[in-house]
């Protein structure tokens, strides 16, 4: 019995690590997006004069406990997101891969799927990525000088299902907490 208790306890602190954290992972993906938009945009470093960064409490739900660990949790993740982001820029893209028609695409997939999916994950709801209305149209935020729209449409749904896939995990989660 006692080596049956030991795997979930360690399962448990796995779960707790900063990554995990809902905070955390709203607040990378913005950092993301907000480190694309200033490199591109030939804006100096600096994600601290981001306005979500200050607030700090984007997507925060009540069931989420507590507002200053939320916020702590998500510049934590919005600082990583950015750095990551704005120096993977500065190296630039592989061979043939034009700035921003993959990664962009996949970005605002795995932003809008992460939303619908903690949404349901709340909800309990089916995990349905495939449902979601935004996922089938798969054009949000795409830009004629992104490339081809189908590749677009790809790449974006392939970010959608990742973030879907987190997000309904992250939802569950929480909603059977309270």
């Amino acid at each position: 019995m006692l080596t049956l208790f030991v795997p979930a306890v360690a399962s448990a602190q796995v779960r707790s690590r900063p990554r995990d954290l809902p905070g955390y992972q709203q607040g990378y993906v913005l950092g993301v997006r907000a480190g694309t938009d200033d490199y591109r945009r030939g804006a100096p470093f600096d994600f601290s004069i981001r306005i979500d960064f200050r607030r700090g409490d984007v997507g925060y739900d009540v069931r989420f406990g507590s507002r200053s660990r939320y916020r702590d949790e998500f510049r934590r993740g919005f600082e990583a997101g950015y750095r990551e982001a704005y120096r993977a820029r500065r190296v630039g893209p592989a061979p043939r891969a034009p700035i921003g028609r993959v990664d962009v695409a996949v970005q605002q997939g795995y932003s809008d799927g992460y939303e619908e999916g903690l949404k349901d994950g709340r909800d309990r709801k089916r995990f349905d990525p495939v449902g979601e209305r935004r996922y089938r149209s798969a054009d949000r935020g795409y830009n004629r000088s992104y490339g081809p729209k189908d590749i677009y449409k790809a790449n974006y749904r392939d970010g959608f299902l990742k973030g879907y896939e987190a997000g309904y995990r992250d939802g569950a989660r929480y909603s059977r907490r309270w």
